[in-house]
């Protein structure tokens, strides 16, 4: 994916429209059947994240759903050591093309946006919600995102996994979030938490940390 764009275009772009058309193909059958539901409730818009949004039909209010009434997940950890523009270039255009079929995109999973947002938000029209994982610069992507987008962010599990949370990095981790989202619109994503010893209050006592410093 690093090597292709410039050894062999050609194929890698038969490759990808191939991707593309695959997937569009896909969700045009998943339509027609009748296969899918609004996802604008606890259906998971995007990667753990709740669809809740008055833009988009509440589920129930239609008997045929289409594109536009569908939250979508675009997202593309694979090419994140792909430059910005080699990005925008070869990979952006064929997932803009089925993310933008439908109403509101959420985007992005653990791969940092931070250095080729630009280029998304102008792909990507119906852009509503920004994964924030710690692989991004908390601060600038918080300043990109500003009013204009949910910076959704993702607590690093580690911090919280294993046989000894380091509450430290954890109270840090969520001071560095809420400072830097500021006063946009902030939702909070905890995945990938894969083992914390049976330490079950653990939980409890991170959401508790969390509550203080948002001052609720």
């Amino acid at each position: 994916m690093m090597l292709w764009p410039i050894e062999c275009p050609d194929e890698l772009h038969q490759i990808l429209r191939y991707l593309r058309d695959d997937k569009i193909n896909f969700y045009r059958w998943l339509i027609e059947e009748g296969l899918l539901e609004l996802n604008t409730d606890n259906q998971l818009a995007g990667p753990s994240s709740y669809g809740y949004v008055s833009d988009l039909p509440e589920p129930g209010s239609k008997d045929k759903v289409e594109f536009k009434d569908l939250w979508v997940w675009p997202e593309s950890q694979e090419t994140t050591s792909v430059s910005p523009q080699m990005f925008d270039e070869v990979y952006l255009p064929y997932i803009a093309e089925v993310a933008n079929m439908f109403g509101l995109s959420y985007y992005g999973c653990c791969e940092a946006v931070d250095d080729r947002f630009e280029q998304i938000a102008k792909a990507l029209p119906n852009l509503r919600t920004v994964s924030v994982s710690g692989w991004n610069d908390l601060h600038k992507i918080g300043e990109i995102l500003g009013n204009n987008f949910v910076y959704c962010r993702k607590p690093t599990p580690a911090f919280i996994s294993g046989k000894s949370p380091d509450w430290d990095r954890l109270k840090k981790d969520m001071q560095d979030t809420f400072s830097a989202a500021k006063d946009g619109s902030l939702e909070v994503v905890v995945r990938d938490v894969y083992d914390i010893d049976g330490d079950m209050p653990r939980i409890s006592k991170w959401v508790d940390m969390t509550r203080s410093i948002i001052g609720i």
